[in-house]
């Protein structure tokens, strides 16, 4: 559990814990004015208004302050209490609960010595009571008989109740933990087995470069061997398979390699008003070849004016990796298109590669983003690393972006980015 999980429970529960605390102080103030115990009656409504005080302003007051203003005044009203009622009514035993509850309200990123400061104060006002044998004032508001009879039960009740609450709160807590670590084990589970299938896959996939690679140059070599003369055209096509082929394999370890840098420093990013018609006009002259050969038409309809605050090279890479997505999954004679979404959150351009192929699998639509997840569809498997949407949404997050899939797009895909508008 972080840090701030656990400052965010502790708060919770010093919240719940002063309601909780509140009919109690209220009702030793009414039993004292009922019994004639005005200071002790003075006490309890001090550590009430201490409580009120803490729920009306929860909001307005910064908790640190506002947990102490609650415990001091908890201590006046014990102190008290303590003083105007005999011993036998068992009051200074709740000083010694109160020295637990800052353990459990403050968090250990909170200041050590403020922390132990609240603890100590009560046990340090218990120790002076008794060294003086509690008898502070001339005489015992409360005496011996009604201290036994009414104060000592309250006492106990009181005390019970505490540790009930604390006991809850703990086991919760525990609970909560448990839960925690369960979610880590499936994630982590999830996780491994993602990786044991991104490793399967990547073995499969890289086996058909390396044939072609290869392939084709054994041709050569053998066709040296021989003494035969190679056309210049055949040698041409051969050293293209090759060339392509290479430039697949090193686009997969590329792939591996920067999704493995994620765990690390991440990317350098380095923003700038970036003017996306140009920046589509280069990928639509890198990838119009593919998409012609796959039988598929790529098309831009993006407005020529729009801009945006991103790093030019992440971007790119993000875009083409995602038209590259559609392309694998677009069947032959479909279209895939960029486009700029109609409506995009305030302070956010957005833009959408979408295309009229299968779409992603319902229900699974997150899941294309995390690493090693390769989605099946109604195709068939895709060959693929899995990593490329990972890397998109790593890319885009780090230029305070935001990326996602569009769940109630109809026929096909569309998968959107959001990215910081130009501002004056």
């Amino acid at each position: 559990m972080s840090l701030d999980a656990d400052h965010r429970r502790r708060l919770e529960h010093a919240s719940g814990l002063v309601r909780f605390l509140l009919p109690f102080s209220a009702a030793w103030a009414l039993l004292s004015l009922f019994l004639g115990a005005y200071v002790s009656a003075l006490g309890a409504t001090i550590a009430s208004l201490g409580f009120v005080f803490a729920i009306l302003f929860e909001r307005r007051i910064p908790s640190l302050w506002l947990r102490s203003i609650w415990l001091l005044t908890t201590d006046l009203g014990m102190f008290l209490a303590t003083i105007a009622t005999h011993p036998d009514s068992y009051t200074a035993f709740l000083l010694v609960f109160r020295a637990t509850i800052p353990i459990s309200v403050f968090s250990p990123k909170e200041p050590r010595l403020l922390r132990w400061g609240l603890v100590m104060t009560p046990i340090l006002i218990w120790f002076a009571t008794w060294w003086v044998g509690f008898q502070v004032l001339a005489d015992f508001e409360i005496g011996e008989d009604l201290a036994q009879r009414f104060f000592a039960p309250l006492t106990g009740i009181s005390v019970f109740a505490i540790l009930l609450f604390e006991f809850a709160y703990y086991d919760r807590l525990r609970q909560s933990q448990v839960a925690d670590l369960e979610a880590a084990k499936r994630a982590s589970d999830q996780a491994n087995a993602s990786k044991d299938r991104f490793l399967r896959s990547l073995t499969h996939d890289m086996r058909t470069p390396l044939h072609t690679i290869t392939g084709y140059t054994d041709m050569l070599v053998d066709a040296a061997h021989a003494g035969e003369p190679v056309p210049a055209d055949v040698v041409q096509a051969r050293s293209t398979h090759v060339l392509a082929a290479s430039h697949e394999l090193l686009d997969m370890i590329d792939r591996g390699i920067s999704l493995a840098a994620l765990s690390g420093e991440g990317f350098d990013v380095k923003p700038e008003t970036v003017r996306v018609q140009a920046l589509m006009a280069d990928l639509l002259q890198e990838l119009a070849p593919r998409c012609e050969a796959a039988g598929l038409t790529l098309e831009n309809r993006l407005p020529d004016d729009l801009s945006l605050v991103a790093d030019p090279a992440y971007l790119a890479v993000a875009l083409r990796q995602l038209i590259e997505n559609a392309l694998k999954f677009c069947p032959r004679g479909g279209t895939i298109w960029v486009e700029a979404g109609a409506e995009a959150k305030v302070g956010f351009v957005e833009i959408a590669v979408c295309d009229d192929g299968p779409g992603f699998p319902i229900g699974r639509e997150d899941r294309a983003f995390d690493p090693f997840e390769r989605l099946g569809h109604a195709m068939g498997e895709i060959s693929g690393s899995g990593v490329g949407l990972s890397l998109v949404r790593a890319q885009i997050e780090a230029m305070a972006g935001h990326v996602g899939i569009d769940a109630s797009y109809g026929d096909g895909a569309r998968v959107w980015i959001r990215l910081p508008v130009v501002t004056a």
